[in-house]
């Protein structure tokens, strides 16, 4: 496939093009064609590039020696162009496309110069070769070409994008940070890599505004200008280490290795290289040299024997330890009198042997290996070697290094250790609990039989579980937060009494789960340090399932109790149902809860409507379902729900242990398991509560059933105290009616006795009074009747006046002529006469054209009650009377500061007072009374306009 890479085809040398064109031109003359011939293969043949001369039909006419050096393939080879595609494009496809490239340009330009074309050809040997192709369309219809191996050239140029990739890469990940500097202390630097070790930012160095020279430590300055002058003296190159101070004051040690370049004149042009921060490498050599410092004290300090012993089995040990290890004094073993392989029993001698050549096996060629050794005493010990093998250059092995450690203790608390477990395995393996273990990365090392009864898989098949396979996700989460806390405070403050215990959830074989109690604590090696963790994991489902019917029968109460409370504050038990039934729902940790009311058809036969219902969030609702409204229980089939409710009864269990003619419809609403409760009100069978387990089948507690019970009964009792309400409501409604009707009679018989007083007794007592003053006039001063008649007319006119005023007692005329204010204002005119000695103080807004007769006549008569009780039971010196609008009616005030009394005792009100109350309450309005002893009284009475009521 020809290739376009923007490289410059070589020129072909225009001489070799002029004399192939006039060949071309010529050759069918046949005439002087040899100076020309002759020429043309002299600069062919000496020529850089490949050349071939390709006829018109297609045969190659000419090949140039470094066309077969650059190919292999000769004339005899590739004798048409059709052999040298073949050949030369192997693969089809390629082929096509070169092919196909090829008859484009030639059809686009018959004569003169193709394009140039880069492709990919194979050679004769196999290899492959990138070519870079010029071809030359001629007169004669011949073909001249040109090839160029332009495969070094590509490779080379891809080695130099690499070249400089790998240099970029090199600046940007070398921990080592690149300079340039001149010979008056400035220096430029080619990433920000400086700005993390000195704190400086790279600018002030690159506009030198700071010179390197200005961070170096003022008593390390001197041992670095040194290393630069002999550098000088030398070839220019240079590795110094100095301290800085950075920015922020820290210090830190830089490894310096730079060139210096010269100008021609001998003088410092620039120096090139590297700073290295080598502080952490400082620190490890520090390091090293206390190490070597501790190690001397080690060797002299720690409980093992250091060794270097030799492949004839002679050691030399570098303290006396091995005296106390053996009995055996160090001199012995110096000397070469006793060599260590005489310690070692020779049971064990082979596998001491075995374990070496196999050291020598390994990389590292490293042993650690335990063995007995019997003691000059005859007594035998436990030791642990631990060696390094030293080869020289033929790889055989010259000496070996190492410790060796008494563990005579640690083999016999090993072997107790290995008789407790084996106890301990026996007690596992036969109690009811699961006895387990595991390594800190949460692998199982042992699980004890128990587990199969527990979770219903092998101990094999445990052993092979993750966390994530054995507790829920829940579950994983707490036992790994437990974990890390544990391990963290184990870091911080190791403990050996250290447990902690929690309560997970396990999955079980059969897909179920299975609450358990799980006490764990750290397995320690003998330096106290956690190597493993040691469980215990017992069956806690019962105690759970006893919890959670206890926490689901507090919350059901809980829920009773406020259904209660909102039942006594609300004045009609619908208006809080719903929240109800979400309260007892979600306490009962059911899917749906609802509430059915029954009632009589015209058959006289028990129906059941949904009336409401909360269900769970995900659960589908039912108040909807028309198969739930005018619900026929005995023909529906669910008689029995009837006949056992009616009687007072639950229904409750798990759907699929139903009659086959109650379980469709249950099943159709997805509910696996159910709780009804019959609602009573007083002896009357009113409905039914119900709840009902979606997602899975639940058992009931019969702590659970009484809670629900009484939810049941305080729904009944509201439901009756309602009902009650509003008999008591439509009751006192009646009373209302009839008081009003007997206010309204007493006013007409007041009238008709008003008007007899005025018509008839009014009448006579006037002629009574015109007959005796007839008489009197008749009678002379003298005359001892005359004092007589006096009298009589004097108690008369006083008869006359009361017949007046219980006549307007009886029927205010002021009110039917003047209104009400007028009336009020009269009627308080009317007391002060009676009661002379009384402050009074009034104040009356216009309260005309607000009511109708009825209501006026209402108002009057109770400002009437209340200021003749004040005149004949208050004794007051002060009365007020105040009447004014008020948002939607008016408000009257009447107050005295007389004797009061105790509202609280009723036989003190009498009939006035609550007939006063009464006639308000007929208007829609409010009265209050407040009244102390000896400090007064005070009615308070509102009464709305007639639109407002």
């Amino acid at each position: 496939m020809p290739e376009d890479r923007g490289i410059a085809p070589a020129e072909a040398p225009a001489g070799i093009s002029a004399e192939a064109g006039r060949q071309t031109q010529v050759e069918p003359q046949k005439v002087g064609l040899a100076p020309e011939e002759e020429k043309f293969r002299f600069m062919a043949e000496v020529a850089p590039l490949g050349i071939a001369i390709i006829g018109k039909d297609g045969t190659y006419k000419y090949v140039n020696p470094k066309f077969e050096e650059i190919f292999g393939y000769t004339l005899k080879d590739i004798p048409t162009g059709r052999d040298w595609f073949r050949k030369a494009y192997p693969d089809p496809v390629y082929r096509r496309k070169a092919v196909a490239v090829w008859k484009a340009d030639y059809e686009a330009s018959p004569l003169g110069e193709f394009g140039p074309k880069i492709y990919k050809v194979r050679c004769k040997d196999g290899a492959e070769k990138m070519i870079n192709f010029r071809a030359v369309a001629l007169a004669a219809g011949d073909c001249l070409i040109f090839y160029e191996d332009i495969t070094q050239r590509l490779l080379a140029e891809e080695a130099l994008k690499q070249s400089e990739e790998n240099y970029r890469l090199l600046v940007n990940q070398s921990p080592a940070v690149l300079f340039k500097g001149y010979a008056d202390g400035r220096v430029d630097f080619f990433d920000r890599k400086i700005e993390d070790l000195s704190g400086y930012r790279k600018e002030d160095f690159n506009t030198g505004r700071l010179k390197w020279t200005d961070l170096i430590l003022p008593e390390d300055a001197p041992k670095a200008r040194e290393a630069f002058l002999q550098a000088l003296k030398g070839n220019g190159s240079y590795v110094r280490e100095y301290r800085i101070r950075q920015r922020d004051g820290g210090i830190r040690w830089i490894q310096g290795r730079g060139q210096i370049f010269r100008k021609p004149d001998g003088r410092i042009d620039y120096v090139s290289g590297l700073f290295f921060d080598i502080t952490e490498h400082k620190k490890v050599e520090e390091a090293l040299r206390q190490s070597e410092e501790r190690y001397r004290l080690l060797v002299n300090q720690i409980p093992a024997v250091v060794f270097q012993g030799y492949p004839d089995w002679s050691i030399d040990f570098l303290d006396e330890k091995i005296e106390a290890l053996t009995g055996y004094a160090k001199e012995d073993f110096d000397s070469r009198r006793l060599k260590w392989c005489d310690l070692i029993p020779p049971e064990e001698l082979d596998y001491v042997k075995q374990n070496f050549i196999d050291a020598l096996k390994t990389s590292h060629k490293s042993y650690v290996r335990e063995h007995r050794i019997r003691k000059k005493s005859g007594d035998y010990a436990w030791v642990q070697c631990r060696g390094q093998i030293f080869l020289d250059d033929r790889g055989k092995a010259v000496y070996v290094s190492g410790v060796t450690f008494d563990i005579t203790q640690r083999k016999r608390a090993e072997e107790a250790l290995r008789e407790s477990e084996r106890r301990y395995r026996l007690l596992a393996e036969n109690v009811s609990d699961v006895i387990w273990t595991m390594d800190l990365n949460k692998r199982f090392t042992y699980v004890s039989p128990s587990v199969q009864v527990l979770r219903g898989f092998t101990p094999e098949e445990v052993m092979a579980q993750s966390i994530q396979e054995i507790l829920t996700p829940a579950s994983v989460e707490l036992a790994s937060a437990a974990f890390a806390e544990a391990m963290a405070l184990e870091s911080v403050r190791p403990d050996s009494g250290r447990s902690w215990t929690l309560e997970l959830e396990q999955f079980r074989k059969d897909g179920s789960t299975v609450w358990t109690e799980v006490k764990a604590s750290f397995l320690r090696d003998e330096k106290g340090h956690p190597v493993g963790i040691l469980g215990v994991t017992r069956d806690i489902s019962k105690r759970k399932e006893a919890e959670d019917k206890l926490r689901r029968r507090e919350a059901i109460l809980k829920a009773v109790s406020i259904a209660a409370e909102k039942f006594l504050q609300s004045d009609s038990w619908e208006k809080e149902i719903q929240e109800i039934l979400a309260y007892l729902g979600q306490a009962a940790e059911v899917s749906r809860a609802y509430i059915f009311e029954n009632f009589i058809n015209p058959a006289g036969e028990i129906l059941t409507s949904q009336r409401y219902e909360w269900a769970a969030p995900g659960v589908e609702p039912q108040i909807d379902n028309p198969q739930l409204q005018n619900f026929h229980w005995r023909a529906a089939g669910f008689g029995r729900w009837e006949e056992e409710l009616s009687q007072g009864r639950v229904i409750v269990g798990h759907v699929r242990e139903f009659p086959s003619s109650e379980q469709e419809l249950l099943a159709n609403q997805d509910i696996k398991s159910i709780l009804v409760m019959p609602i009573f009100v007083g002896p009357h069978w009113w409905g039914m509560i119900g709840f009902d387990a979606c997602q899975k089948e639940r058992e009931w507690s019969a702590a659970e059933l009484e809670a629900l019970k009484a939810a049941a009964s305080i729904l009944g009792t509201a439901i009756q105290q309602e009902q009650r309400q509003h008999a008591l409501r439509r009751t006192e409604e009646k009373l209302r009616f009839l008081t009003a009707e007997l206010i309204k009679a007493q006013e007409k018989e007041r009238k008709r006795l008003a008007v007899e007083l005025h018509d008839e007794l009014g009448h006579n007592l006037l002629a009574l009074k015109l007959s005796i003053r007839s008489l009197e006039r008749e009678l002379t001063p003298k005359d001892s009747l005359k004092k007589t008649v006096n009298r009589l007319l004097l108690n008369i006119d006083e008869t006359i006046e009361g017949v007046r005023r219980l006549y307007h007692d009886l029927s205010p005329g002021d009110l039917e002529d003047l209104g009400l204010t007028m009336a009020l204002r009269n009627m308080v005119e009317d007391f002060k006469e009676l009661h002379p000695k009384t402050k009074w103080c009034v104040k009356l807004d216009n309260l005309d054209g607000l009511f109708g007769v009825q209501e006026q006549t209402v108002i009057y008569r109770v400002v009437q009650e209340a200021l003749t009780n004040i005149g004949k039971h208050a004794q007051a010196k002060k009365v007020s009377l105040s009447a004014y609008r008020e948002r939607g009616g008016i408000v009257i005030v009447i107050q005295d500061n007389g004797k009061g009394f105790d509202p609280n005792k009723e036989e003190k009100q009498g009939l006035g007072l609550l007939a006063m109350e009464e006639r308000i309450k007929i208007l829609g309005g409010s009265f209050s009374l407040w009244s102390q002893k000896n400090r007064g009284t005070k009615i308070s009475v509102t009464v709305p306009f007639p639109a407002e009521k």
